[in-house]
């Protein structure tokens, strides 16, 4: 059983994704030394998306993701720069908090290091 990694990617500059995708990554190999088994869109497609000049927009993404999402025994919401504004985060949330999945959020500390986020969570109308 496994959860899903939520978060931010798009953006006009190749460095913003970049710097998304490392911190996915962190989020991951953090997770996975927990225990929590995740799966991160961003940390599995990131690469082949740029190898083959694929998209990097949510709509091109949605529906993959979506199976993914409903596969998942709920979702952890990284939330970094960007997250709230995020179209892609938000539709996330959204289609999981409509099939009763459950929402954890995850804050970066820094250093590698990453912590439950109960504000977020505590504020998230979700």
């Amino acid at each position: 059983m496994f959860k899903y990694l939520v978060s931010p990617y798009t953006h006009q500059l190749a460095t913003v994704r970049a710097k998304q995708h490392a911190l996915a990554e962190s989020a991951f190999v953090w997770l996975m030394r927990q225990r929590i088994w995740v799966y991160s869109p961003i940390v599995h497609c990131h690469a082949a998306a740029q190898v083959h000049e694929m998209p990097t927009d949510f709509d091109f993404w949605q529906e993959y993701n979506k199976a993914l999402i409903q596969s998942s025994h709920g979702v952890i919401v990284l939330t970094i720069d960007g997250w709230k504004e995020s179209k892609g985060v938000n539709g996330e949330i959204r289609f999981a908090a409509e099939r009763g999945l459950p929402i954890e959020y995850l804050q970066y500390l820094g250093g590698g290091k990453f912590g439950w986020d109960l504000e977020s969570h505590a504020n998230n109308p979700n």
